[in-house]
């Protein structure tokens, strides 16, 4: 559902700024919109919106996802009532995004591109706005979590197989790239949270709207085991 409404406002969006349906789309029996229907959907998608993300390490800055255009992206604000200073500008929205732990420098980021909802990961050097991927830039990577220190960066991500939601992790201090940590079944398994010795990794698994898995996981060589839970 959420992937066919995503559809849906690129196509009308594309519509009411007149041009065309975008290339990665194929559609079907749609009519020819006339003047006054673009103008008429123009205010319900060319709208302002403002969502906080979290606090920087050091100096409190605030870091937020606004929608300017097309599509909402980072900005950081200084100070309360501050302006917004922005960071991104890409074609396609943020997804995900959390300042890298002890610093202020760096933000971790996700976004897809195309409305495709395979999300990369990157690294966002506030210093001078550059970006590097940390992931493989065609699999779906997701659920991105860090660890306190800032060294950890795990996700789930299907780049094994396609189908899979593994879970990966990427030492940031060096430049070794992401190692498969646990292989799994299905696209239930998320990671959640480090422990304060970052030598465990918290991982929830979404069977239903009635039952749901609680793992621990080694950060050394991703031994899982599950926890029973006392309710």
């Amino acid at each position: 559902m959420r992937t066919f409404v995503a559809l849906c406002a690129v196509v009308l969006s594309s519509v009411a700024a007149g041009q065309s349906v975008p290339g990665n789309l194929e559609v079907e029996s749609i009519p020819q919109f006339s003047d006054q229907l673009r103008e008429g959907l123009r205010p319900y998608l060319e709208y302002r919106e403002a969502r906080f993300i979290g606090w920087s390490a050091g100096p409190p800055r605030a870091l937020i996802a606004t929608r300017f255009a097309a599509t909402p992206q980072l900005h950081l604000v200084q100070m309360p009532g501050g302006a917004r200073t922005q960071l991104t500008f890409f074609d396609d929205s943020i997804n995900e995004a959390q300042f890298r732990p002890n610093d202020p420098h760096t933000v971790i980021f996700s976004k897809d591109t195309g409305g495709d909802e395979n999300y990369q990961i990157y690294r966002l050097d506030l210093r001078t706005r550059a970006t590097a991927l940390l992931t493989d830039g065609k699999s779906r990577s997701t659920n991105l979590v860090l660890s306190r220190s800032g060294r950890w960066l795990a996700y789930a991500s299907n780049r094994r197989n396609g189908d899979d939601m593994d879970i990966w992790l990427d030492d940031l201090t060096d430049d070794a790239g992401p190692r498969l940590l646990i292989q799994m079944t299905g696209g239930g398994w998320t990671p959640t949270d480090f422990s304060h010795d970052e030598a465990q990794l918290a991982l929830y698994n979404e069977i239903s709207a009635n039952q749901s898995e609680i793992a621990v996981a080694s950060v050394k060589d991703g031994t899982k085991r599950l926890v029973e839970l006392q309710l």
